[in-house]
C-alpha cells in the first residue's frame, strides 16, 4: 500500500460550477502567485503529512488505514485551518488521489504527491472563496449543469431498466414455476386415472379369480389351520383349550375334540396339542385366577368368606368362597356395586379342626398373594398379605363347634394383623437410630433360639427367611399394641367388625349380625347366603371328578373349576390382556408344576396319618390293658346275692354299699344279662336306684345260681378293697373313652 498520489493519466476533476478544471500536476501547483499555498501553511501541515508518509510507507498499512489517516488529517489540520468541511474534504481526496500507489514509486515522486496534495487542497480553498465572493457564470458552468442533468436522467432511466428487467424476470421464472406445475399436476391426472382404470380391471380380474378358486377348493382338500406359532401356541387357542376344560373335557380327549370340530368346519388342524399341555394350559386359567382375586379383594376392601368340609376316600377336603363387591369386566355386569361369590378352591387337611382349618386358609391366601406381587399388577402396585385379615368381615358356615372355634380364631386373626399394620406405619415413622437397640435385640434373640449363630448358619435360606419374617412380626405386633391402645373406641369397634353366620336345618342364622348395631356403610360390606349350595355344590363336584378321574391333583382341579366360576375369561380379556401377562401366565404355571405342591401336600397328609396310626396304636394297647384291669376287677369280685342284705344296703360282712360297689355289682351281671339298662342310665341312678335294679337283677337270677358257686376262702374284705379301689379308676377310664369317642 502507498500513499496519497495523482495518475498522470487521470481524467479531469469536474467540481461545482464556481470550480475551474485542473488537469494535470502542474495546475494543481497552481498557475498565479495567489495559487501557491502559503508557506506558514506548509510549514504547519509539514508534520502531519511526514507522520502519513512514515505511517503509510514506512510501515506498509493496508489501504483502510490509510483512508483512517487523511481522515484525521483532514479534520485536524486543513478542516480547522482553512474552514472546509472534513467529510466532504476527506471524498475530495479520495476521489482525485489514487490510494492504491504502487511501492516502487521513488521518494521524488511520493514528496511530489504530498506538495501536490497540500496545494491542491489550498488552491481549492481559494478557488470557493473567490467564487463566492464574486461568482461569474462561465459556458463551462451551464455545461456541467447540462451534463449533470442528463447523467439524473440516464441514472433514473437506468434505474427504471433495471426495475423493469427485475420485474420481467421474476415474471419469467413465476411463469416458469407455474407451467411446471401444470405439468406435475396433468400428469398425477393421467397416473390417477390410469390406476383406476387398472384398479377397476383388476377388481375384475380379481373377482374371477375369487369365484375361480372358491369354486377349485370345493372340490378339494379343507384348509389348514396352525395351533402354533414359532412353537408356542397361540392366545386365541389358549383361551379355546381353557374353556373347554371348564367344560370337563378330558386332556387327552381335547386334542381330538379340537380336530372333530374343526374338520366339521372343513378345517384341516396340522399340528397336535398333548395332554400334558392342555395341563398347563389350564393351570395358567387358575393362576390368572388368583391373581383377579387378590385384584377384586384389594379393590372392595370388604368381604365375607363362607367354608364348608367333608371326607372323601378318607380324606378331608374344604371348599371355601368369597362374597364380595366385584368391579365390572367388559359389560358382564351391570354395575360394580352387586355383591358375587368367587370360588377360592378346595384344599385338603389332615383333619377337621379349627386350628387346620384357619392354617389352611393362611396358606392359601400366602400362596395367592405371592402370586399376585410377581405380576404386572403385583410389581405396579403390591399388596400386602397382613392386609387379607382385615378386610374379613364375617363367617358363614355350618353350626358346628369347631367352626364356632375357627370364627373366633379368624377374629384374633383380623385383630392381630390390623395392630401389625399399626406397629409398621409407627416403624415407618419413626426414626431408624431410634429402633436400633430393639431391632438388634430382636436379632440376638432370633439366633438364641436356634441354638447361636452356629446353628443359625447352618440353616438354609428359606429357614433364615422365614425366621426373619416371624420376627419382624413379632416386632410389629410389639409397637402395634402401643398404637392399639392409643386407637378410639369407635375405631376398635371397627377393626373388631366381624359376624359370624352360621346354617342349622336348611335355614341361615345371624346371631350377631342382629344383636350388633351395625351401620349402614357396614351392612352394605357383609353379605352372607341363606344357604352354603356354593360350598356344598364344589365339594360334590369334586366328588364326582375324583371318581372319573382318580389321579386328578387339587391345583389342576381348582384351576378348572376357579376359571368357570369366577369369570375369569372377562378378567383375562380386559384387564390382564397384554403380551407380558400371558407369558407371565406360562412362567409361573410351570414354576407351580415343578415345585410339586400336591406331593408335599400329600407327603404332609402321609406324615399325619402315620403319626395318627401311632397314636391310635398307643391309645389302643392303654385301652386293652385297662380293659384286662377291668376284667380281673370283675373276675376277683365277691357278689352279694342275698336279697335282704341287699334290701338293707349293707354287705354280707355288714358293711355298707357304697355308690361304687353297687356298679361293679351290675357290670359284673351285665355279662351274662341282657335285661340290663345301659351304663349311661345306670350312671345317672342314684343309690336307692342302683340298689333296686341290683335286687331285680339277683331275682332273674336261676335257681341253681347261688353263693356257693364261689369258694368261701378268699379274702372277701380284701376283694371289696381292690374292687372298690380298682372300681374307681375304672370309672374314670371309661368317662375318658367316652370323651375320646366323642371327639373323634
Amino acid at each position: 500500500m502507498v500513499i496519497v498520489g495523482i495518475h498522470s493519466a487521470s481524467p479531469p476533476i469536474n467540481r461545482q460550477s464556481s470550480s475551474p478544471t485542473l488537469n494535470g500536476d502542474q495546475q494543481l501547483i497552481g498557475n498565479s502567485n495567489s495559487d501557491s499555498p502559503p508557506k506558514e501553511w506548509q510549514a504547519s501541515v509539514a508534520p502531519s503529512l511526514q507522520q502519513i508518509e512514515t505511517s503509510l510507507y514506512g510501515r506498509k498499512q493496508l489501504q483502510w488505514q490509510s483512508k483512517k489517516i487523511l481522515r484525521e488529517f483532514c479534520t485536524s489540520v486543513h478542516g480547522r485551518q482553512h474552514g472546509g468541511t472534513p467529510k466532504k474534504l476527506f471524498f475530495d481526496f479520495q476521489k482525485h488521489f489514487n490510494l492504491g500507489m504502487p511501492a516502487h514509486r521513488t521518494s521524488l515522486q511520493r514528496a511530489q504527491a504530498l506538495n501536490n496534495l497540500a496545494g491542491i487542497h489550498h488552491q481549492n480553498h481559494i478557488r470557493q472563496t473567490r467564487q463566492h465572493r464574486n461568482p461569474i457564470p462561465t459556458s463551462n458552468t451551464v455545461a456541467n449543469k447540462e451534463n449533470q442533468q442528463l447523467e439524473a436522467k440516464v441514472q433514473t432511466e437506468k434505474k427504471r431498466a433495471d426495475t423493469f428487467e427485475r420485474k420481467f424476470r421474476n415474471k419469467t421464472k413465476e411463469a416458469r414455476r407455474a407451467k411446471h406445475s401444470r405439468d406435475i399436476l396433468r400428469k398425477e391426472n393421467e397416473r390417477v386415472e390410469q390406476n383406476l382404470r387398472l384398479r377397476g380391471f383388476r377388481a375384475l380380474k380379481q373377482k374371477e379369480n375369487r369365484v375361480k378358486k372358491a369354486k377349485e377348493q370345493a372340490h378339494k382338500l379343507p384348509g389348514e389351520f396352525y395351533i402354533k406359532e414359532k412353537g408356542v401356541i397361540k392366545n386365541t387357542c389358549r383361551i379355546m383349550i381353557r374353556e373347554l376344560g371348564a367344560m370337563n373335557i378330558p386332556e387327552e380327549k381335547t386334542a381330538r375334540v379340537i380336530k372333530t370340530v374343526a374338520n366339521g368346519f372343513g378345517v384341516d388342524v396340522m399340528d397336535y396339542v398333548s395332554a400334558r399341555t392342555v395341563g398347563r394350559i389350564m393351570k395358567e386359567g387358575g393362576v390368572a385366577a388368583q391373581i383377579q382375586m387378590v385384584y377384586e379383594v384389594d379393590a372392595t376392601k370388604g368381604i365375607t368368606l363362607s367354608s364348608d368340609g367333608t371326607t372323601i376316600r378318607h380324606r378331608n377336603y374344604e371348599s371355601r368362597h368369597v362374597t364380595l363387591r366385584v368391579p365390572a369386566y367388559g359389560g358382564n355386569h351391570s354395575s360394580g356395586n352387586e355383591f358375587t361369590t368367587r370360588f377360592m378352591g378346595i384344599g385338603s387337611a389332615p383333619n377337621h379342626t379349627s386350628n387346620t382349618q384357619l392354617h389352611g386358609l393362611q396358606q392359601q391366601v400366602q400362596e395367592i398373594y405371592k402370586t399376585f406381587n410377581k405380576s404386572r399388577l403385583g410389581e405396579r402396585a403390591p399388596v400386602d398379605v397382613i392386609t387379607f385379615p382385615t378386610y374379613v368381615m364375617g363367617l358363614g358356615s355350618d353350626h358346628a363347634e369347631d367352626q364356632k372355634r375357627l370364627s373366633k380364631l379368624m377374629l384374633q386373626w383380623k385383630v392381630i394383623s390390623t395392630k401389625q399394620i399399626h406397629g409398621r406405619r409407627y416403624m415407618e415413622a419413626v426414626p431408624l437410630n431410634n429402633l436400633m437397640p430393639i431391632i438388634l435385640e430382636a436379632s440376638h434373640q432370633k439366633i438364641e433360639d436356634v441354638g447361636g449363630i452356629t446353628a443359625w448358619d447352618a440353616l438354609s435360606e428359606e429357614e433364615k427367611y422365614q425366621r426373619d419374617a416371624e420376627a419382624n412380626k413379632q416386632l410389629c405386633t410389639r409397637f402395634g399394641e402401643e398404637a392399639w391402645n392409643q386407637l378410639s373406641e369407635d375405631e376398635r369397634r371397627q377393626a373388631q367388625l366381624f359376624v359370624w353366620g352360621h346354617w342349622r336345618r336348611g335355614t341361615a342364622s345371624h346371631p350377631n349380625l342382629l344383636k350388633a348395631e351395625l351401620s349402614r356403610n357396614e351392612k352394605d360390606r357383609i353379605w352372607i347366603d341363606t344357604t352354603n349350595d356354593v360350598n356344598e355344590g364344589a365339594l360334590g363336584t369334586t366328588r364326582q371328578s375324583l371318581h372319573h378321574a382318580p389321579n386328578i391333583t387339587l391345583p389342576k382341579l381348582n384351576a378348572r373349576m376357579m376359571y368357570r366360576k369366577n369369570n375369569t375369561a372377562s378378567f383375562v380379556e380386559h384387564t390382564f390382556n397384554t403380551t407380558a401377562d400371558q407369558a407371565f401366565l406360562r412362567s409361573e404355571s410351570r414354576k407351580q408344576d415343578a415345585a410339586g405342591m400336591s406331593r408335599k401336600s400329600r407327603q404332609e397328609e402321609v406324615s399325619h396319618d402315620r403319626e395318627e396310626v401311632e397314636r391310635k396304636r398307643t391309645k389302643d394297647v392303654g385301652r386293652k390293658a385297662q380293659a384286662d384291669a377291668r376284667i380281673a376287677v370283675l373276675d376277683a369280685l365277691q357278689l352279694e346275692l342275698d336279697i335282704e342284705t341287699l334290701t338293707k344296703g349293707i354287705k354280707a360282712g355288714g358293711k355298707t354299699l357304697k355308690v361304687s360297689d353297687i356298679r361293679l355289682q351290675i357290670a359284673w351281671h351285665r355279662r351274662h344279662d341282657s335285661k340290663i339298662p345301659p351304663k349311661g342310665e345306670i350312671n345317672k341312678m342314684n343309690k336307692p336306684g342302683l340298689l333296686q335294679e341290683l335286687i331285680k337283677i339277683v331275682k332273674r337270677l336261676p335257681a341253681e345260681f347261688s353263693a356257693a358257686c364261689f369258694p368261701e376262702s378268699q379274702p372277701i374284705q380284701a376283694e371289696q378293697d381292690v374292687s372298690i379301689s380298682v372300681g374307681g379308676d375304672w370309672e374314670e377310664v371309661e368317662d375318658r373313652e367316652d370323651a375320646d369317642m366323642r371327639e373323634d
